[in-house]
């Protein structure tokens, strides 16, 4: 699958999927602070590894999100990443995460 090569490692793209809940018969209320929080790690992840992020991908559906405020779904990796390109944009999520709610 794709991956990014930045400074000597390699990652698999992540796309943060939005579920607005907008054709839904379950009304999703979270799903603005959801995308602000996904906009503020993008933010963040491309900024420490240019071109990681394959941005945001807004669906109709919930995805249940509108359980959780805050609550994300990543798809990191498509078919034919290696594990380690998934890890090592896994590192960089949690990073993200870190330098927003503190290490």
């Amino acid at each position: 699958g794709p991956s990014i090569s930045h400074e000597g490692k390699d990652y698999a793209p992540i796309l943060f999927v939005m579920g607005t809940g907008c054709y839904d018969e379950v009304k999703n209320d979270n799903w603005e602070s959801n995308m602000k929080l996904a906009m503020l790690i993008i933010e963040k992840m491309e900024a420490k590894v240019p071109g990681i992020t394959k941005g945001m991908s807004l669906r109709k559906d919930t995805y249940l999100s509108n359980y959780a405020n805050k609550g994300l779904l990543v798809e990191i990796g498509f078919s034919g990443n290696y594990v380690s390109e998934a890890q090592n944009t896994a590192e960089v999520f949690a990073e993200a995460l870190g330098e927003i709610y503190g290490k």
